[in-house]
């Protein structure tokens, strides 16, 4: 009897701590189309200060007209994510965008479909 009350207790205490570390993590996906009329690069990155930020995953080449993801799966939550899209010939800056956990839609163009116009990216967040 002692034994079985004890048998319980443990599997109560390794359910709680088990349910106590899936609330810690998250995941975060960028669903992107990509309707400028070159390739984009699009990557997640850890924001850090003072601009010390550190990319997560795998860098991801999406082509015009296609559409892909970057996913990072597994993120302690009190991680602040941002998406980074950059192109070859951007003449400004990459364009970033910070996530909130689950999936967010893109769409990437540039001004006047030109490869040599301005990056915008536009986010939608999925509810």
């Amino acid at each position: 009897m002692a034994r079985t009350a004890f048998n319980i207790a443990a599997t109560i205490g390794t359910i709680a701590f088990l349910g106590g570390l899936g609330g810690c993590q998250t995941a975060y996906v960028a669903d992107i189309r990509n309707d400028c009329p070159q390739p984009v690069i699009a990557q997640l990155y850890k924001a850090g200060g003072a601009g010390n930020s550190e990319r997560i995953g795998e860098e991801k080449y999406i082509g015009p007209g296609d559409r892909a993801s970057v996913a990072k799966y597994g993120v302690p939550t009190d991680w602040p994510i941002y998406l980074q899209v950059d192109t070859k010939m951007n003449p400004g800056y990459p364009q970033q965008f910070n996530l909130t956990p689950g999936t967010t839609i893109f769409t990437v163009s540039q001004e006047g479909n030109d490869p040599k116009g301005k990056l915008r990216l536009d986010g939608i967040p999925r509810p």
